[in-house]
C-alpha cells in the first residue's frame, strides 16, 4: 500500500485531491492494502520488490519506500537518518521491541539496537541538531533502561489519603523512596469501551 501527499491541484480544468493511493479501492471507497495472493497484485508487488531492492520476508515487519523524498538544501544522509532514527525511536529501541537497519548502498549496512544506540548517539553531531546534545539523549537512555527493569506496583484502588485506606503503607513507603530521588513505576487500571461494543474491556498503562 503506498500514499504520495501533494498539493491540491488543477490539470486542464480538472481539480485532484492530494492524496494519491497505490491500493485498491473497496465498495465504499476505502483504500486497501495489495495481496500477494492475489495473481494480478502480486506482478506489481514483485516489481517493487525488484524495483527498489527489498527483501522480501514471511515474517512481520514494514518496509517503507520513499521514492521522491522532499530536499531543502541537501541530499538526505546516512547520517542525517540515524539522528532521525535517535531523535523518534529511541524508546522501543531500548527496550529491544525495534531494531532497525540503515544501508546506504556503501556497505552492509549499519544496525541500531539496543547494543549499538549508545555508541552511535555519541558518534553522531547531535550537539548542533537543534535537539538534545549526544550526551544528553545518553542520560536519558540510562533513565529507560532503568524504568524499563523497575518493578510496576500496582495498587488495588486509586490512591486515597485516608486512615483505612489499604495500601496506606506501600503510598507510604514509596513517597519515601521517591523523596531519595529513585524511579516509581506504576501499573494504571483502567476500563475502555471500544467503539461498537457493548461493554467496557479491562486495560492499563504504565507511568
Amino acid at each position: 500500500m503506498g500514499q504520495s501527499v501533494i498539493k491540491t491541484h488543477r490539470v486542464a480544468g480538472q481539480r485532484y485531491d492530494p492524496c494519491g493511493y497505490l491500493a485498491e479501492e473497496d465498495s465504499d471507497g476505502l483504500p486497501i492494502p495489495l495481496n500477494s495472493s492475489n495473481p494480478d497484485h502480486r506482478i506489481l508487488i514483485e516489481q517493487c520488490i525488484s524495483e527498489f531492492g527489498l527483501k522480501y520476508r514471511d515474517e512481520p515487519g514494514l518496509s517503507i519506500i520513499i521514492p521522491f523524498p522532499r530536499v531543502d538544501s541537501e541530499q538526505i544522509s546516512k547520517e542525517q537518518v540515524l539522528m532521525a532514527i535517535v531523535h523518534n525511536y529511541f524508546h522501543p529501541i531500548i527496550e529491544g521491541r525495534l531494531e532497525v537497519t540503515v544501508d546506504d548502498g556503501d556497505d552492509d549496512g549499519q544496525i541500531v539496537d539496543a547494543d549499538a544506540i549508545d555508541d552511535i548517539t555519541a558518534s553522531l553531531p547531535l550537539d548542533a541538531s537543534g535537539e538534545r546534545s549526544s550526551e544528553s539523549y545518553l542520560r536519558l537512555f540510562r533513565m529507560c533502561r532503568e524504568a524499563t527493569s523497575l518493578a510496576h506496583v500496582e495498587l488495588s484502588s486509586p490512591p486515597l489519603n485516608v486512615p483505612g485506606y489499604p495500601d496506606r503503607d506501600r503510598i507510604e513507603e514509596m513517597r519515601r523512596n521517591y523523596d531519595r530521588g529513585d524511579l516509581l513505576a506504576f501499573r494504571v487500571r483502567a476500563n475502555v469501551k471500544r467503539q461498537g461494543a457493548d461493554r467496557n474491556a479491562p486495560t492499563s498503562f504504565r507511568l
